[in-house]
């Protein structure tokens, strides 16, 4: 008896070794298999990185993309053509917007060599007015690479022309930038909603008309567009709030609130691909 509960524990013994030495292989193999995991992953994110930072600056890489590349992305491109960057503001809006200030911080981020930053805008303008008065001419000064061309909509409104004449005269002013600035990317820019929405003129046009005629000279001349007025009606719907909450007593101003709104939606629209094959070397 004695003889067969040795053979046991013996037995008890190899069995408990064999048990033990199965799991440490088992962990052990687990845990190779895990660093090897975690050093591909590495490795894979490393290759990722380096090809995103070879491209972005790789100059070929950019003109490839031209049909779909982002604003923000396109004046990184026009860094690497051995050129400081330079945008500018024009059209109708208040001259000291907060907003014009917070996008051109944001696009210096994006940049090595800094940006040159000029605004034309005008809080009491139209169409008409700027074409006639041929005010694309100060845009020379800047040798902008991307105009902003912010439509007049309220100031057409307020002129109480047709929407064709609107449509017309936006056009024309599209034109006397490029001819004036023959390499600069115009980005068409609807403007933010005011309190102006139910106000008429002789013809029952509202701004909003006029907007609309200017989202449809972007489309027809194939030119970039940010469609401000709409996505920042979306955001409005979504926080419950109404546009009255956005601007200052005279209804068209951007309040602290309203200027922060447009900064946000303007730099997500910076970000959006666009066809840019109508600037630099079109």
């Amino acid at each position: 008896m004695k003889k067969k509960s040795m053979i046991l524990v013996v037995l008890l013994f190899f069995i408990t070794v064999a048990v033990v030495y199965a799991g440490y292989n088992f962990s052990n193999n687990q845990q190779k298999e895990l660093i090897q995991a975690t050093s591909a992953e590495g490795e894979k994110k490393e290759s990722v990185v380096q090809e995103e930072s070879v491209q972005e600056n790789d100059i070929s890489f950019y003109e490839s993309q031209r049909e779909q590349l982002s604003i923000i992305d396109y004046i990184k491109y026009i860094e690497l053509t051995e050129k400081k960057p330079a945008i500018a503001f024009y059209g109708q809006s208040t001259e000291d917007a907060d907003w014009v200030d917070n996008i051109t911080v944001t696009l210096e981020a994006s940049l090595s060599n800094g940006l040159e930053s000029t605004s034309f805008l005008k809080p009491e303008t139209d169409s008409y007015d700027l074409y006639i008065t041929n005010a694309a001419q100060s845009l020379t000064e800047t040798s902008a690479d991307v105009v902003f061309f912010m439509t007049p909509a309220l100031g057409d409104q307020i002129r109480d022309v047709s929407i064709e004449d609107s449509k017309d005269y936006l056009d024309r002013n599209v034109n006397q930038i490029q001819e004036m600035l023959p390499d600069a990317l115009v980005v068409l820019v609807t403007p933010a909603p005011n309190d102006e929405s139910e106000d008429y003129n002789s013809r029952m046009l509202t701004y909003i008309d006029y907007k609309n005629a200017a989202v449809e000279v972007a489309e027809e001349i194939e030119l970039p567009l940010f469609d401000i007025h709409e996505k920042y009606l979306d955001q409005l719907e979504q926080k419950d709030a109404s546009v009255e909450t956005m601007v200052e007593e005279n209804g068209v101003t951007l309040n602290e609130e309203g200027n922060q709104l447009m900064s946000e939606i303007f730099n997500e629209e910076l970000t959006v691909p666009v066809d840019t094959t109508s600037g630099l070397g079109n």
